[in-house]
């Protein structure tokens, strides 16, 4: 549990949930937090920041995650969160994923939120009233559960779709966001948008298993996502990602969702992952030869 944190969510893995690599996919812990914030939400007095005639929300502008124990199914999870820093019109939580029973920790996520008007999305300080209630909701990261390789709140520009196909950033995923993907004021939510990224994963497991073998399983330990502003209900989108780091032991991929009619950012994420035997379940480490043959598929970008 965090300490001095409130719990937020509880509930469990289910199979449909899981992914080819048979852990709780990425979406779904974003999903997750999600859920967490309108519980921390509550807690500092706006209760209907996320219900359709709440006048002011919470706009996600950044998910850091580190994953830190596998969730499959049928394991039982528990959330708690708290607040790390609170400025004019943003704050920056961090909400604790555990399993129950020994509360060993699976990941941990830090949220970076800015406080909008729910019809609009534009900015506006807090309130006294939260500024009061936020007092008693500050935490830390317990030791060694912050983030390694991926730094929040550093910059993540924003270039253009046919900047992304220049350096060639493979096609990973597209389409087109309906109204089952919008929020109550409209927009596309964080997790809609890590969900229809994750859709294209095939794509990349299937470059490195290229040159790895088909019984190699690929482990996320760390995401960062940041949002741009967010789409609505017909928007089409174009999803272009490439590997950009191939070590022994660690992997990098770059992802980006533009907008496919103005090519302008809507999303941009990078991932750390582990390679790992399907059937040992255990990470690997790569020869010279593997590692080799994965840079030359890099990009730069």
């Amino acid at each position: 549990m965090l300490e001095g944190g409130i719990e937020v969510w509880r509930g469990g893995v289910h199979a449909w949930q899981c992914d080819q690599m048979g852990h709780l996919n990425v979406r779904f812990y974003v999903a997750h937090a999600m859920e967490g914030l309108a519980g921390l939400a509550g807690a500092l007095g706006m209760s209907r920041a996320f219900a359709p005639r709440g006048s002011a929300t919470l706009q996600v502008r950044e998910h850091h995650i580190r994953f830190l124990k596998e969730a499959r199914v049928g394991d039982p999870l528990n959330m708690t969160a708290g607040l790390l820093e609170i400025g004019e019109d943003e704050a920056r939580a961090v909400m604790l994923l555990a399993h129950s029973g020994d509360e060993a920790p699976s990941a941990i996520v830090q949220t970076l939120v800015a406080h909008v008007t729910a019809a609009e999305g534009r900015r506006f300080p807090w309130p006294q009233s939260v500024r009061d209630r936020a007092d008693s909701l500050r935490v830390r990261i317990p030791d060694g559960l912050g983030p390694r390789s991926l730094e929040p709140g550093t910059a993540a520009g924003e270039p253009t779709l046919a900047a992304a196909d220049q350096a060639g950033l493979i096609r990973y995923g597209g389409g087109a966001f309906g109204l089952e993907d919008c929020d109550v004021f409209g927009r596309v939510p964080a997790h809609r948008l890590m969900a229809r990224l994750g859709d294209g994963a095939a794509h990349g497991i299937a470059l490195m298993r290229a040159a790895l073998g088909e019984r190699t399983g690929f482990a996320v330990v760390e995401y960062r996502l940041v949002y741009f502003d967010p789409p609505r209900a017909g928007d089409r989108f174009a999803v272009r990602a490439g590997l950009v780091l191939a070590e022994p032991r660690r992997l990098g991929w770059s992802y980006w969702m533009f907008d496919a009619d103005t090519g302008r950012p809507l999303a941009a994420a990078r991932s750390v992952l582990v390679p790992f035997d399907l059937d040992a379940r255990k990470t690997m480490t790569l020869d010279d030869a593997a590692v080799a043959r994965l840079k030359a598929q890099l990009v730069q970008f």
